[in-house]
């Protein structure tokens, strides 16, 4: 889910031999000049998943304390981008609410001046069941 302000998402964690995985709702933020992260403990359970959904949307928005969030690094803006049907897409534009699981994520992070690293950033995670074509 990307609504602008917040991109939440929930990843499968490493499983332990005999145990199903359990997953982890994760969310960034970009406030107050730095990118934000958040991730709930360990979930097995739908009703612990609806829980930390919830808890992760209401985090992005106030970004108050809390143990789980972490800050890492400078950015003044971001973009996202879902891969779906072939090509990059705005998430927020009409035509590509899809409630489908994209293919991929593109994560674009402009850097202000200041920082060592200045300019825009961008990291891709494909689907590891994506094959092209699909």
């Amino acid at each position: 889910l990307f609504d602008g302000a917040s991109l939440i998402m929930l990843r499968q964690a490493h499983a332990e031999p005999g145990w199903p995985a359990p997953l982890h709702v994760v969310a960034w933020s970009l406030k107050n000049g730095r990118l934000w992260r958040w991730q709930s403990p360990a979930l097995r359970q739908s009703a612990a998943i609806t829980q930390a959904w919830g808890e992760a949307m209401l985090w992005s928005r106030a970004l108050g304390e809390d143990e789980r969030a972490l800050a890492l690094l400078e950015a003044d803006e971001w973009q996202i981008y879902f891969y779906r049907d072939g090509s990059w897409t705005n998430p927020q534009s009409g035509q590509n609410q899809s409630q489908d699981l994209p293919d991929g994520v593109r994560l674009m992070l402009h850097r202000p001046d200041a920082a060592r690293l200045p300019g825009w950033f961008t990291a891709d995670w494909i689907s590891p069941t994506w094959t092209p074509g699909s």
